[in-house]
């Protein structure tokens, strides 16, 4: 085969294999491991058996093993989709737009937390494919929340549609 300074070299090209640390045919480039930003070593794509790692500042930033599971910040997803939110602080934001609509924080080494972050008056729905569960409505700003529980719309502290139970010291 030839390599990629003979090619250049003659001022030709070549349906050949070229031995650059890769494999180029006609049809695709055969990788040994890694690809890598030049002049940024620490900036990779990584290619290992069955597994595609993506690294920034020689840190493993996401993950897709050979199961299909997607890691982001750790190289063992144990899900679908694991997000490793390693330090507190750590968020996972989805958009509505250009806004943050709902965001997942590590609070602290046990406590998560999780915020509506459109508007002071926004509701936070937890429910099941029977449908309502825990409503918690914003009713602006410095002024608390309503939590629902069976109802979408709360106007009290607790405001509850259907039976309650209690057990316990009232």
């Amino acid at each position: 085969a030839d390599t990629l300074q003979t090619v250049t070299d003659r001022g030709a090209t070549t349906t050949n294999d070229i031995n650059m640390d890769a494999v180029l045919t006609a049809d695709r480039i055969h990788l040994r491991s890694d690809l890598r930003h030049q002049g940024d070593e620490d900036t990779k794509l990584n290619f290992d058996t069955n597994t595609i790692n993506l690294f920034t500042a020689g840190s493993n930033r996401l993950a897709i093993d050979s199961n299909g599971k997607i890691g982001i910040g750790t190289a063992s997803p144990v899900s679908n989709l694991t997000v490793n939110l390693a330090t507190n602080g750590d968020t996972v934001g989805f958009m509505h737009g250009s806004a943050r609509a709902l965001e997942f924080a590590r609070s602290s080494f046990d406590d998560v937390t999780i915020t509506n972050t459109r508007s002071f008056t926004s509701l936070l729905a937890l429910g099941t494919a029977a449908g309502v569960g825990i409503n918690i409505k914003g009713q602006g700003s410095g002024n608390g929340s309503f939590v629902g529980i069976g109802n979408t719309n709360p106007i009290y502290t607790l405001d509850i549609t259907g039976g309650i139970r209690w057990s316990g010291n009232s």
